[in-house]
């Protein structure tokens, strides 16, 4: 390793090398107060760089030279941190205050240094933060697996090579999500906070239920509330009668809040209208960061669950290509957030009851009733797995801490996984089923389960993943299940599974559908976008590894 001055004197011959006389000296000097502030700052001075590291390697990659002595990229660079707005992120973030400041300075190498330093560091956190996003999912989502990965490119030589090119904002671009749900958010980010600059909407005041026939004053701030949103057409009359227009408009709105669309504003009709343009601004901002956690890698064909919004999916590409309802866990039987991959499909399925279910939820209940176990069909199996006569038990010396016995529930229409599941075996637990309480999915607040997804229409769900309509067509999987013979049927190639949280969504009209947060996880992601940003351990070793890398090849 060269010595601390010697290396300088190197750096600044390379400068002065690589430029015109005039233009030499001028950058010389800059090149040495880059070499100052750096060291400085890292020296526990006054930093402001976030990605020191990959800052430090870029300028030793380049031999202490300005980047952005160029000013179209000094200026694509400060209309793109403007930008970050429309993405939901804070320009303040990416030193946008202080980089306008010093642009409006003396001029001197000292300022042209620090200048050029931030407008780097900007470019570095805010491409990370579109290509990874600036919350960690990890930190917010305990079994969080879904991979975004750093790939094998070189953020140095990806910034260098957009500087030569004048492409700042086309790297940022590419690093941002191009999929159109991510569009469609920041199409309604922008709706949404120009409803705000205009006022936001009236408050509708409580009062009594209204619905098709009514005639009350409140009709007319209901009508100007739907209107905004574009539930409510623009021809629609001012007046206080809730029309046809008005019961139709309604029914729009609670559709798109995943709210029973009976076309009557009742309390929660009422509470949804009623929410402030700000928190739905909050909202999409939450969900575009989600949507950088997942986007990128997305599997071209895949099954989401949208824990959040009681909905899954089959997707193709970027279209939603089949949809149904599902009920998913109580908030004290949260589904886990993660990724998998469904390998097989059972038919006529037994239901092995998990331990803490048997011996605390269902040990009372046979006490109470002797033909608890008959009635739903269960039988008793021992340790040793061999089935027992439950009327040869005591159960009332039994406990939860004292439960020596498997429960399992033989297949029929009563079975709690009803007659098909479909499974991507997993530490937790969890998958997909039937489910004989149908009447369910008519709520509009679907969680009922112990943390797997209940699906409203399985059968559909089966043809399409087995995907041979030949084989095994709908008619045939009802057969199969008629049979009542449990048949595991193996996917001839496994389709990932990618359970996630969404609490908005835009729609193919573009229109935006909002969910309520059930496990109340938006409040941690919004924390985290609105507190300055910290790397996480294994950005900050990929960091460390960059610098690494440059050093040696100094």
């Amino acid at each position: 390793m060269l010595g601390s001055a010697l290396y300088r004197v190197l750096a600044i011959f390379l400068v002065i090398l690589a430029a015109p006389p005039l233009q030499a000296a001028a950058e010389a000097d800059i090149g040495n107060r880059i070499i100052d502030t750096l060291e400085s700052w890292r020296g526990g001075g006054q930093s402001v760089m976030i990605a020191a590291p990959v800052v430090g390697a870029f300028y030793a990659s380049r031999g202490y030279r300005p980047a952005w002595s160029d000013g179209r990229n000094r200026d694509d660079m400060i209309a793109s941190i403007h930008g970050a707005a429309a993405a939901g992120l804070n320009p303040d973030e990416y030193h946008l205050r202080e980089i306008e400041r010093l642009v409006k300075g003396d001029g001197s190498a000292a300022v042209q240094a620090e200048l050029d330093i931030l407008l780097t560091d900007a470019l570095f956190v805010l491409g990370y933060h579109y290509r990874f996003g600036k919350v960690d999912p990890e930190s917010v989502n305990p079994h969080w697996n879904i991979p975004n990965r750093f790939g094998e490119e070189d953020p140095v030589a990806l910034v260098s090579s957009a500087l030569d090119r004048h492409a700042v904002p086309e790297l940022l671009a590419q690093l941002e999500p191009k999929h159109n749900f991510y569009q469609r958010l920041k199409t309604a980010l922008a709706d949404y906070r120009s409803l705000q600059l205009a006022g936001g909407w009236p408050e509708i005041p409580e009062g009594e239920t209204l619905r098709l026939g009514a005639d009350d004053s409140r009709v007319v701030l209901l009508r100007r509330r739907l209107l905004l949103t574009r539930d409510l057409q623009q021809g629609a009359a001012d007046s206080s009668v809730f029309d046809a227009d008005v019961d139709r408009a309604v029914r729009v709105f609670q559709y798109r809040m995943g709210l029973s669309d009976d076309g009557v504003v009742g309390k929660d009709t009422l509470a949804a209208l009623n929410v402030p343009v700000e928190t739905r601004i909050q909202q999409i901002r939450i969900n575009l960061e989600r949507a950088r956690w997942i986007l990128h890698d997305l599997d071209a064909h895949a099954v989401v669950v949208n824990v959040a919004g009681f909905m899954a999916y089959v997707t193709e590409g970027e279209e939603v290509t089949w949809m149904t309802r599902v009920q998913v866990g109580k908030p004290y039987h949260m589904t886990p957030l993660f990724r998998d991959e469904v390998s097989y499909i059972e038919i006529n399925p037994t239901w092995t009851v998990p331990y803490s279910i048997s011996s605390k939820e269902l040990l009372p209940k046979i006490k109470k009733d002797p033909d608890y176990l008959a009635d739903r069909n269960m039988i008793v199996l021992d340790r040793n797995g061999k089935q027992v006569d439950p009327a040869g038990i005591d159960w009332n010396s039994l406990s939860a801490n004292r439960f020596p016995y498997t429960l399992r529930q033989q297949p029929g229409p009563d079975n709690a996984l009803g007659r098909i599941k479909f499974m991507f075996p997993n530490e937790h637990a969890v998958y997909l089923h039937d489910t004989p309480s149908k009447s369910l999915f008519e709520r509009d607040y679907r969680v009922f389960s112990h943390g797997c997804i209940r699906v409203q229409n399985p059968y559909l769900l089966a043809q399409i993943l087995l995907d041979d309509n030949e084989k095994w067509s709908v008619e045939k999987i009802e057969a199969a299940v008629d049979s009542r013979v449990t048949q595991r049927i193996v996917l001839d190639r496994k389709i990932p599974i990618y359970l996630t949280y969404w609490t908005a969504a835009v729609d193919d009209d573009l229109e935006v559908n909002f969910s309520r947060d059930p496990y109340n996880r938006d409040g941690r992601v919004l924390a985290g976008l609105d507190k300055p940003f910290v790397a996480p351990e294994r950005v900050r070793e990929r960091a460390s590894q960059i610098s690494g890398n440059e050093s040696g090849n100094r």
